[in-house]
């Protein structure tokens, strides 16, 4: 549950760009993982290569820090 103080338009922004961030990071870590299981070691830097740019490109300040360790 998201609870918004303000401005609830530009909250509810932030929030599903949060969520859709997380949504392609996590499954861009997880292919990179299930590609190296299969020996595809070009598809799993290509999968991590996509999380590392999304990390680069959305994470500003102290957001996104697990993503980024």
């Amino acid at each position: 549950m998201v609870v918004t103080f303000g401005n609830a338009t530009i909250q509810e922004a932030e929030v599903r760009a949060d969520m859709l961030f997380q949504h392609d990071f996590w499954t861009a870590e997880e292919s990179a993982h299930a590609a190296l299981a299969n020996g595809d070691y070009a598809r799993s830097e290509e999968q991590l290569n996509k999380a590392r740019e999304l990390v680069s490109t959305h994470s500003v300040g102290l957001r996104n820090l697990p993503e980024r360790w």
